[in-house]
């Protein structure tokens, strides 16, 4: 046994040597070991759609952040070439990877994009900007002049008049009011040249929108205003006063637009009556000619009902809104909380089904035939099928239907207000009713079928 181990551990030892000297030569060889090559590609930006872009006029200016849709896969820096199809609705800018667009006007507009990182990759890609126009506002005492050029006197405007006051100086020249040097005296200090006198006391209690059309202005300190009160006397100041920029010295027409005149008055009298003002004037200390147009005060709501709630937090009871008033109808759970209409379990009972919980009654009847345009925002909603709307004609009985019978969508269970918007009410209410008179409207009302709590706001029905 021995003896046949040792013949082949003999035979191992010359092979052992032969792969070692083996191994030694091809060491005095250059060794170059090979590797794959691995082509590295840079990638070119990475895309994400840009939605159309829709805007109402007026906005001024908008951003569109290109750094959210068009990112580099190698963090490389991205140059941006932009092309707009049309500048007369925008102007367009790009800064550090941000569009900043500029309204000039309405109408559509392309934007086109055109990415490139460093190594040359680039990506292409547009997006749609549309400016519709604003709905028109309207007002409580409007003046334009649009009168026949000369002498200026007296101009009636809706509930009032507009007429100069002892300045003779003043003239209606291309449908504007020029205030100008009395040609007969040079004293020119603090003439009333125009102001407005109400047929009913002007309220400007919670609404004062004040705004006009104005060229060469020499200085804000240089106009003055007079506003006089049938119950607390009257109070001036100055344009400056009411620290508004304005545009000095440009004999084109720009616009000083404030919206709330009253809590200014308020500052300088905090016991002037705002609810029952009677005349309205400007005046002068010098520096002129200076021009007027377009005195807008008070703005009216672009509804023919509106209801926003903002009253203290407590049980609702009725709130006066334009055209007539909202109230419960024999629901003690509603209140108001943080100026929101909130419908919630009558704790003085536990049958809370049906009830009526608001409802509007006009001061006269409410026409929907023409235009019948409804909406609100509503949160915590647990199903249309659950909320009433119940519907008076002065003519013609009533009409009542569920918030699912309109065939809207409607977000359930949500926490955040959302809104609901139907632009005829009045084409679902004749299917419901088809003989139903819309012209002659004197009641309207939401009710529950349970499911409370649940919150209103910003009621809206019909546009002015």
């Amino acid at each position: 046994m021995k003896t046949k181990l040792m013949k082949n551990f003999n035979l191992k030892i010359p092979l052992m040597l032969l792969g070692l000297a083996l191994t030694i030569y091809a060491c005095d060889e250059d060794f170059e070991p090979e590797f794959p090559v691995v082509e590295i590609i840079n990638q070119a930006p990475k895309l994400t759609e840009i939605a159309t872009q829709t805007v109402v006029a007026g906005f001024g200016t908008f951003e569109v952040n290109l750094n959210s849709f068009i990112i580099d896969q190698e963090n490389d820096k991205i140059s941006y070439v932009i092309t707009n199809s049309n500048p007369s609705v925008v102007t367009v800018i790009e800064k550090g990877g941000v569009l900043i667009l500029t309204e000039v006007g309405e109408g559509m507009t392309t934007i086109n994009i055109t990415a490139k990182d460093a190594s040359g990759n680039s990506v292409e890609t547009s997006f749609d900007v549309i400016v519709e126009q604003a709905e028109d506002r309207a007002f409580f005492i409007f003046a334009d002049f649009e009168v026949p050029d000369g002498a200026a006197d007296t101009y009636t405007v809706e509930n009032g008049s507009w007429e100069t006051w002892g300045f003779p100086g003043a003239s209606i020249v291309d449908g504007t009011f020029l205030w100008d040097i009395d040609p007969a005296s040079s004293d020119n200090f603090r003439y009333w040249a125009v102001g407005f006198t109400s047929s009913a006391p002007l309220d400007l209690s919670n609404n004062s929108y004040f705004a006009f059309d104005y060229k060469n202005l020499t200085s804000a300190s240089n106009i003055g205003f007079y506003i006089a009160s049938s119950t607390d006397g009257e109070v001036e100041f100055t344009l400056a006063d009411l620290g508004v920029e304005v545009i000095e010295g440009n004999p084109n027409f720009n616009t000083f637009e404030i919206e709330n005149l009253g809590a200014k008055i308020l500052e300088f009298a905090s016991t002037f009556d705002l609810a029952n003002i009677v005349e309205f004037g400007f005046n002068t200390d010098g520096a002129l000619p200076v021009s007027f147009d377009n005195i807008r005060i008070k703005e009216i709501s672009p509804y023919k009902v509106f209801a926003d709630f903002e009253v203290p937090d407590g049980a609702a009871d009725t709130y006066s809104v334009n055209f007539g008033s909202w109230e419960t109808w024999g629901f003690p759970g509603a209140s108001i909380t943080d100026g929101t209409f909130l419908w919630d379990v009558d704790p003085a009972s536990s049958d809370n089904f049906r009830y009526w919980a608001v409802g509007f009654t006009p001061t006269e009847p409410l026409d929907l035939s023409a235009d019948s345009y409804f909406a609100f925002d509503y949160k915590n909603l647990t199903s249309a099928s659950n909320i009433g709307f119940y519907i008076a004609s002065s003519t013609d009985g009533e009409v009542e239907f569920t918030l699912a019978d309109l065939g809207i969508e409607v977000i359930e269970s949500n926490p955040n207000f959302n809104t609901f918007e139907i632009e005829n009410l009045g084409a679902k209410i004749l299917e419901i009713n088809s003989s139903f008179d819309l012209a002659n409207i004197v009641e309207f009302g939401f009710n529950t079928d349970g499911a409370l709590p649940v919150s209103f706001d910003n009621i809206k029905v019909g546009k002015n």
